[in-house]
């Protein structure tokens, strides 16, 4: 008896321990998408490595729904490999714009949409340097110029590579990359640069933004809810209702969440709620979104906030739905079998089962889902 007892004490503080390990994590997860997801738009990397070897500019890219157009002054640039000298510079791979002459010439690129942020990789042609160039990056909106930035490698040497940024949170289309100043003193230079990696940053002035409320059921107490994530798709306003756009938050204690949608146009879309157990809850008609615009939207509030007025009140609260264990837009006995098969075999953490937050999954999301068996999507 008193082995088995030391046996049952191990396996209790193993599996305590590991549920502790095992919610830091999830709380690290979430906290990481609640500062990321709506903060702000994201950069894109155009690294050129899809770009046309051994094309002479202009040419067009276009990576995460952004075209730039690319195109010089002089003699230009063209599309080379990382190591057509038979070196590459620190930072460089793959493919990289590399100058067609030993002539000064300026680097152009437009965007199609408004961005906030510019940078550029560059490598300037200095041989065992002990100082560097000056390069220069000038910001335009629509041809009115927005502002400029210099920067000087840190690292003087031969073909030393660093970063030129811009920075300018009022918007910019176009920028130039200009070859600025010669090193102070070096004397085995060339006014060239090979250029590779340029990341931009959509202006928030062009996205559409959310700010939502949405209380899951099984994780509301009545004062707080668990912290958990959920997946809003914007939906054409007429049929067949397609998904335009989707963006991922962790909707805090009090339900609220923001979101930032970068594909999407201005217009007017249904909003509709996902969640690993929930139901599908779409908005009860489509929301005017404009560009730079941002839109509250509480499902909270009402029932008929929530198409069909699928929701169900809670200690004060409108909450959606949950126990869609499968994702097959009802709630049925095959949510209930998930679910006893997880109590049978002990699982615990964050897991689709989980219908009440508390990460065991137990006799009490068996009930949960039993008493909203038969509720279903409802949608335009």
């Amino acid at each position: 008896m008193k082995t088995l007892y030391l046996k049952r004490s191990a396996v209790s503080v193993t599996l305590k321990s590991n549920l502790i390990i095992m919610s830091c994590i999830i709380l690290l997860t979430l906290s990481f998408i609640m500062q990321v997801s709506p903060a702000s738009a994201q950069a894109v990397l155009f690294d050129f490595d899809n770009a046309p070897l051994y094309t002479s500019l202009p040419i067009n890219l276009t990576v995460n729904n952004i075209t730039a157009h690319l195109s010089a002054t002089g003699q230009g640039y063209s599309i080379q490999n990382a190591n057509v000298m038979g070196f590459t510079p620190q930072g460089f791979a793959g493919r990289i714009i590399y100058p067609n002459s030993i002539n000064l010439s300026d680097l152009l690129i437009s965007f199609d949409q408004t961005l906030s942020e510019f940078s550029i990789m560059y490598a300037c042609q200095e041989l065992g340097c002990d100082d560097a160039a000056t390069m220069r990056v000038t910001a335009y909106m629509n041809g009115s110029f927005v502002g400029t930035s210099t920067k000087t490698a840190r690292n003087p040497g031969t073909w030393p590579s660093d970063t030129l940024r811009c920075n300018f949170p009022q918007g910019f289309n176009s920028v130039v990359v200009h070859y600025a100043s010669r090193p102070p003193t070096c004397q085995d230079y060339g006014v060239i640069y090979m250029a590779d990696n340029m990341r931009v940053t959509l202006s928030t002035a062009n996205l559409l933004s959310l700010n939502l409320t949405s209380i899951i059921q099984g994780f509301w107490d009545g004062t707080s809810m668990v912290i958990d994530s959920v997946k809003i798709y914007l939906r054409n306003a007429a049929s067949p209702y397609n998904k335009v756009d989707s963006s991922m938050t962790a909707l805090n204690n009090s339900g609220n969440g923001v979101l930032l949608f970068s594909n999407a146009a201005a217009g007017n879309y249904y909003i509709v709620v996902t969640q690993r157990n929930s139901i599908e809850t779409w908005s009860t008609q489509p929301k005017i979104f404009t560009a730079g615009g941002s839109v509250n939207y509480s499902f909270s509030t009402a029932a008929s906030q929530a198409f069909g007025s699928n929701l169900i009140l809670k200690s004060g609260k409108y909450c959606i739905y949950n126990g869609d264990v499968n994702q097959d837009g009802i709630i049925d006995a095959g949510d209930l079998s998930e679910i006893d098969n997880d109590i049978l075999n002990s699982v615990f953490g964050y897991v689709k089962t989980d219908i009440n937050g508390d990460e065991i999954v137990d006799a009490s999301d068996l009930s949960a889902v039993d008493n909203n068996l038969g509720i279903v999507v409802i949608r335009p």
